[in-house]
């Protein structure tokens, strides 16, 4: 099966980006052929990190009206990507906050779920909570829309101590009737997160960094490997993807 996995959230500064760049790092670590895509066009994180993605032209915005159709190069150029169906190729896309009314008509214009499922393709929506009932509440509005067409994945991100408490009841029958998973995002060391952003550096590369860097040492470098390895197991309880890797190149 060939995944689109969509890092989502309502709002902006909640952890979105950390995960679209925690799925890149997974994706090189599993050794998954992989197109990164930013659909954040006003705020491009995951493209700072990941330059081919402007490279080679995977920036868009899902519009409106008649707009509505420019998602669609990334349905294409996953499709054309996958000319082996023994080793599919996967989608990252960085999604922008409240991007649900326009998503919903993309998805409902053209008939999107039935269109991938066609070609074995099924969007994941990872979507990123902090515990607030803003952003809880969009979640159980997506799941009664999309749960039986599209995979949900919760993730607690911890930054938030919120994101710890109970879930509401109506979110989690919700979660017991789709068997949908979640996961957390542990907390980040403040000292390694700075220096991963200040340099645009992807946190896999940050995992391997020598520890002479200037104001990077062993410990940082320890603390990535160990938030990066929390984060893998996470996604590998989710049973989405394969147990054995296969390898190819990116």
């Amino acid at each position: 099966m060939i995944t689109i996995n969509l890092s989502h959230v309502v709002k902006g500064g909640v952890g979105k980006s950390v995960w679209s760049r925690m799925m890149c790092a997974y994706m090189i670590h599993k050794k998954f052929p992989y197109l990164a895509f930013e659909a954040n066009i006003d705020t491009p994180d995951l493209a700072g990190f990941y330059p081919e993605i402007a490279e080679k032209n995977r920036v868009f915005e899902f519009g409106r009206g008649e707009s509505v159709d420019v998602p669609n190069k990334m349905i294409t150029e996953l499709i054309g990507a996958n000319s082996n169906p023994d080793i599919p190729t996967h989608a990252v896309v960085n999604m922008p906050a409240a991007i649900a009314t326009s998503f919903n008509e993309w998805v409902a214009h053209f008939g999107m779920f039935g269109f991938l499922a066609e070609r074995n393709i099924q969007i994941i929506n990872w979507y990123m909570v902090t515990g607030d009932p803003d952003s809880l509440q969009p979640l159980v509005d997506s799941i009664k829309l999309h749960g039986s067409q599209m995979p949900h994945v919760v993730i607690r991100n911890e930054k938030f101590p919120k994101s710890k408490l109970p879930f509401p009841k109506e979110l989690d029958d919700l979660l017991a009737k789709h068997s949908i998973p979640t996961i957390n995002l542990p907390l980040i060391h403040s000292r390694a997160q700075d220096y991963v952003l200040a340099n645009q550096l992807p946190y896999e590369d940050a995992a391997l960094l020598e520890d002479n860097a200037a104001g990077y040492g062993a410990l940082d470098q320890y603390a990535v490997k160990r938030i990066l390895n929390q984060c893998y197991n996470a996604i590998d309880s989710t049973g989405i993807f394969p147990a054995v890797p296969v390898a190819s190149s990116k």
